[in-house]
């Protein structure tokens, strides 16, 4: 064969114009713009790339942002499961990458199982006829007892049969992270039977069976899984928050030590339920929260009707208020508190004031008869709470809060003038006819009502902010 010898030069041109043009057909452009919160969702580019060493796919902004996605399907190597088996994936929390937990699950066709076991059970029992070796007819004799429990679950409908798979997905916004976390990751699993193979050559294929646009699960990554198994591979119990800092709380059935962190920027509500059986642990726990917070200088307010903390209270050095009417301390309901809004300044929180009344008025009527709270009532009700601060001069101008101010600048060591309380706004509410029903009502929480322990909220307040 003969021909022109290429120059080196011309060779290596070629080569790289070659590369850059088979990696520009691997872009699929979405959009483009300048890196926004939308790349996250439509992201202007998704690639699958590779080096020596593995492949992955790499999204986002080819100039800006990007994040690194390898995928791996599992297989639970031996032929039992146990419940909680894949607890340790799930609550994976070392190494400096994510990892999300996929499992594909379709109802397979057991009445052909069925019929594939029979002929497999057939053929060992021939094996097993014909075979000299005593260790191998015990081997044999073991896969036929196996497959006749199998068999029989199958038949009686005690187990159904599932084509299964398990997909993890590990991501990243950097490449080296992303990879020592993978090597990291199937070094660990494999020690526990669970068997991680990269699905190289596939990587695009795999992300997508990790979203709403699954397609098609390669049958080389299902199993067959029994009811029972399913079961066993199920996240239950393994539920929860944990962070990398906050109060220790306690250990995992893992044996890790669980932080927990109520202030943290990524809740979306700060809102927990403790809950359990009688004598599980449920007010030690939230002790434990509190006392521990309070060293991170978080301060918390306990509710306590049961008076199981004020011991603690007292131990932590935190005041405790006791409303009873043996004690001294009071709460009035209609305290205006003075917030310092962003283009507004310090203001008197009015509205919030009227709210919080208004809620604790109605819930305080509806104890004894939720006939008379008609649309009318409480309307009327609202418009006296207004009509009631407006009597007492109280605005939203934090002067109107207090009695004495000695400058411009209302200082929070001012004297407060005394405020509205329950009884006034039943002396209000007594001047309309419409509201006669309700005022009764409403009188049996005041001093009006001659009830020492029914009129704690009808006061002044008598202790300080905390």
């Amino acid at each position: 064969m003969f021909g022109r010898k290429k120059k080196d030069g011309e060779n290596k041109n070629k080569s790289r114009q070659k590369s850059r043009n088979k990696q520009e057909s691997e872009v699929l452009p979405l959009f483009r713009s300048k890196v926004t919160d939308r790349d996250i969702v439509a992201p202007s580019s998704i690639r699958e790339s590779s080096n020596e060493d593995m492949y992955w796919v790499e999204i986002g902004d080819p100039g800006g942002t990007k994040r690194y996605y390898r995928s791996f399907y599992a297989n639970i190597s031996g032929n039992a499961t146990s419940a909680g088996m894949l607890n340790s994936l799930y609550s994976v929390d070392f190494g400096e990458a994510d990892c999300d937990v996929a499992l594909h699950i379709a109802p397979a066709d057991t009445s052909r199982t069925v019929w594939q076991i029979e002929r497999e059970i057939a053929r060992l029992e021939a094996d097993f006829a014909e075979e000299a070796n005593s260790a191998r007819r015990q081997t044999i004799f073991h896969e036929i007892q196996e497959l006749r429990r199998r068999h029989a679950s199958l038949r009686t409908g005690s187990e159904k049969l599932f084509y299964s798979s398990i997909q993890v997905t590990v991501s990243s916004d950097d490449i080296e992270k992303m990879s020592r976390f993978c090597n990291l990751l199937v070094r660990r699993l494999g020690a526990r039977n669970l068997v991680l193979k990269a699905a190289d050559m596939r990587q695009f294929e795999a992300f997508l069976n990790m979203t709403p646009l699954s397609g098609t699960i390669p049958r080389d990554a299902l199993q067959d899984m029994e009811s029972s198994n399913i079961a066993d591979i199920f996240p239950f119990g393994t539920g929860g928050l944990r962070h990398r800092d906050g109060v220790i709380i306690g250990r995992d059935p893992q044996g890790g030590v669980i932080f927990y962190d109520c202030w943290h920027p990524l809740h979306e509500n700060y809102n927990i339920l403790v809950f359990g059986r009688s004598g599980a642990g449920k007010s030690f726990l939230v002790k434990l929260l509190t006392a521990r917070s309070a060293l991170a200088g978080i301060q918390t307010i306990l509710i306590d009707p049961e008076n199981e903390y004020e011991n603690l209270m007292a131990g932590l050095g935190c005041p405790f208020i006791s409303l009873s009417a043996e004690t001294g301390d009071r709460i009035n309901i209609f305290d205006v508190d003075l917030v310092d809004e962003e283009g507004v300044g310090l203001k008197a929180d009015l509205e919030d004031a009227i709210k919080a009344v208004q809620a604790v008025v109605f819930r305080m009527i509806r104890v004894y008869d939720p006939e008379v709270l008609t649309g009318r009532v409480k309307v009327a009700i609202l418009e006296k709470i207004k009509e009631l601060y407006s009597l007492f001069g109280i605005t939203e101008d934090p002067k109107s809060v207090y009695s004495e101010t000695s400058s411009d600048m209302i200082s929070v060591v001012g004297v407060k003038k005394r405020m509205p309380q329950l009884s006034d706004l039943v002396e209000l509410m007594r001047k309309d006819p419409e509201l006669k029903e309700a005022s009764k009502i409403l009188a049996t929480f005041t001093q009006l009502g001659g009830t020492a322990s029914s009129s704690i909220f009808d006061c002044q307040t008598t202790v300080e902010n905390i």
